[in-house]
């Protein structure tokens, strides 16, 4: 990698105008920060599989295995305004070189508790702390170092990637209780801290906060500080419309992949089947993120394809729940778990874009913060409410989560409706078209004499 350099070092120009370069380190940067925050999440749900095998192995109730999930819930909600502050004024990079360390030490002390519960509890709180700290970063990172034409797919990636370590947490658990059913527990905390540790190491030593030169206008232009950013954003109806939406919806999310393996086990499924199901809903949505994340870079049309997912995600996580409640063949559990996270997962990049759209020029951090704060809050509430109800017992003395399932459904549909009143203008998106308008002129406008570098919206990839 070439040695870094100033901004005003690395500046183009074209007719003495600015011209902006992508960076093939970019890609380098988001699979560093993805790794992190992969197998910081794979750490969080790596046990909610395997519940029983996890509560004997530790000499404690189903309810403690389920508390080391819900310590995430609970770090986020305290700690993500400081994840917020580190992201926009101590940047992406002091972030990840944090978060590596933490979890790097939270995971090698859950190896090293042996069977004590309580030297768990302390490494998953470790990793927990770290949660909250990198979850605002993936909107200012793309910021730094991708074009406008990119942004969405990148934060897509980057959000989805960090839940996509849900699916890794779920498929190692799988994969170890069948193979070591009666030390699946300690090959599990090893296979975790192994794989934590390189990428935290890569990031120690590679990432950076921004390329020698800025990707797009909006990138080097002046931006709100974080205070500024934190006050104005709560004055903007369109973001607070954005709250009452998609902060809900993140929060049955969470709550979703903290209790699966209850809420399936509480229907007569396998705890294998509701790991698949984990692996089968991040996938899809990760998959989801990226073609609406495409499409939207094309179109720019935010407001429409949310409205659109949230309606596609209500009327598939309906069907979801509803072959869960009534006992459908789990191939047929699968298969809708898969439509459902498609849609569902692929919201967040796009509301968070959104985001930060209506409420330029507020920082990336505040936004993405604020909108994950209040997602989290809501996670912990459906958490404990839903637990509660997953309590029921039927006639069998078994677990049923048939109340916890349809108390999902009409908070899913309710979003679903919020949706409806979804607006705001696009002032990034502006702010970027008038800046080509003033240093080029119009894209391809036949008086301006020039023909933008920005016509048809292409940039060249530059060695870095």
């Amino acid at each position: 990698m070439k040695k870094m350099k100033s901004i005003q070092d690395e500046e183009d120009t074209l007719l003495g105008k600015r011209v902006y370069h992508l960076y093939r380190a970019r890609f380098a940067m988001l699979a560093i920060y993805g790794s992190i925050g992969l197998f910081n999440n794979a750490i969080w749900v790596a046990y909610t599989p395997i519940v029983e095998q996890a509560s004997e192995t530790y000499g404690v109730d189903e309810g403690a295995i389920n508390l080391l999930a819900a310590t995430y819930l609970a770090c986020t909600i305290f700690l993500t305004p400081l994840g917020s502050w580190m992201c926009d004024v101590k940047g992406p990079r002091a972030i990840v070189v944090t978060c590596g360390i933490l979890n790097t030490l939270g995971a090698w002390i859950k190896y090293a508790s042996g069977g004590n519960f309580w030297i768990l509890l302390v490494g998953q709180l470790f990793c927990a702390v770290a949660q909250p700290l990198f979850l605002p970063v993936p909107p200012k990172l793309t910021a730094n170092w991708y074009g406008e034409d990119e942004r969405t797919v990148a934060t897509g990636i980057g959000s989805l990637s960090v839940v996509a370590g849900i699916a890794v947490g779920y498929g190692l658990s799988i994969g170890l209780v069948e193979e070591e059913p009666n030390n699946c527990c300690k090959h599990l905390n090893l296979t975790l801290a192994i794989l934590v540790t390189i990428p935290s190491v890569l990031g120690l030593i590679f990432f950076r906060d921004f390329p020698p030169t800025p990707p797009s206008s909006s990138s080097g232009a002046e931006r709100d500080d974080f205070f500024a950013s934190a006050k104005n954003v709560f004055r903007e109806g369109p973001f607070i419309v954005l709250l009452c939406t998609i902060s809900p919806g993140y929060g049955i999310c969470t709550a979703l992949f903290s209790l699966i393996g209850n809420l399936a086990t509480g229907q007569g499924y396998s705890e294998e089947l509701s790991g698949l199901v984990g692996v089968v809903l991040v996938t899809s949505g990760l998959l989801g993120a990226i073609i609406f994340g495409t499409i939207l870079d094309e179109t720019k049309m935010f407001k429409q394809l949310i409205k659109l997912a949230f309606g596609c995600a209500a009327i598939a996580v309906t069907l979801f729940l509803l072959a869960m409640q009534f006992g459908w063949p789990p191939w047929v559990v699968l298969f809708l778990s898969g439509i459902s996270g498609f849609f569902l997962l692929a919201l967040l990049p796009m509301c968070v874009e959104l985001g930060v759209e209506v409420t330029y020029p507020a920082t990336e951090g505040v936004v993405t913060g604020a909108l994950l704060l209040i997602g989290n809050f809501y996670g912990l509430i459906f958490f404990f409410i839903l637990q509660i109800l997953i309590k029921d017992e039927d006639s069998d003395g078994d677990l049923d989560s048939t109340l916890s399932l349809w108390v999902l459904l009409g908070i899913c549909w309710i979003c679903c409706l919020g949706s409806v009143f979804i607006y705001g203008d696009y002032k990034r998106l502006d702010f970027e078209r008038q800046e080509k308008g003033e240093e080029f002129g119009q894209a391809g406008d036949p008086n301006s004499g020039i023909q933008s570098q920005y016509a048809g919206d292409s940039l060249s990839d530059h060695e870095y």
